[in-house]
């Protein structure tokens, strides 16, 4: 898809000819018809992106869950094996 028709990217901005104010028209509606699904295409993804960050913020609680069991597990572990008097 061309954004801009091949004989605009010649003509400088202000335009002295009505040829040349006519082409600038026709870019600048196809521009502002684009931006017309501009909502919807930021609220589509900005739901996406939500959902992402709260997985990544739950993965991340449960990472730190599962080292912390881990390391009072294997506390436990360690004081029950220093209370023999082994001296």
């Amino acid at each position: 898809m061309q954004l801009y028709p091949q004989s605009v990217t010649a003509v400088y901005w202000p335009c002295s000819s009505i040829v040349c104010c006519v082409l600038y028209y026709n870019v600048l509606t196809f521009i502002c018809v684009q931006f017309r699904y501009l909502n919807k295409l930021l609220l589509v993804h900005g739901a996406w992106s939500y959902h992402r960050l709260t997985k990544l913020i739950l993965y991340s609680f449960y990472k730190n869950i599962c080292l912390y069991v881990i390391e009072v597990k294997s506390q436990f572990v360690f004081i029950s094996s220093a209370d023999c008097d082994c001296a």
